[in-house]
């Protein structure tokens, strides 16, 4: 999951900054950033967004070397 997660963090960045990533400290813009999820069953799936409360991005030699991502669990929606 935690690579993954760099992964995912990697090709986001890439596309927003045209494959260049620049040395620094990247802030989760909030209102315009969710998880969606999806849990599936037998008998159906759910579905909801749940907002971040908080996040940044540690990029050092174009590569993701930390970050930490805060989320509301308590606040998710349909």
């Amino acid at each position: 999951m935690k690579t993954t997660g760099k992964l995912l963090g990697t090709i986001l960045l890439s596309i927003f900054f045209g494959g260049q990533l620049f040395a620094g400290n990247y802030e989760v813009d909030k209102s315009k950033s969710t998880v969606k999820w999806t849990g599936k069953k037998v008998t159906g799936q759910h579905n909801g967004i749940i907002d971040f409360k908080s996040g940044s991005l540690e990029v050092n030699d174009n590569k993701i070397e930390g970050g930490t991502f805060k989320i509301d669990h308590l606040s998710w929606k349909n």
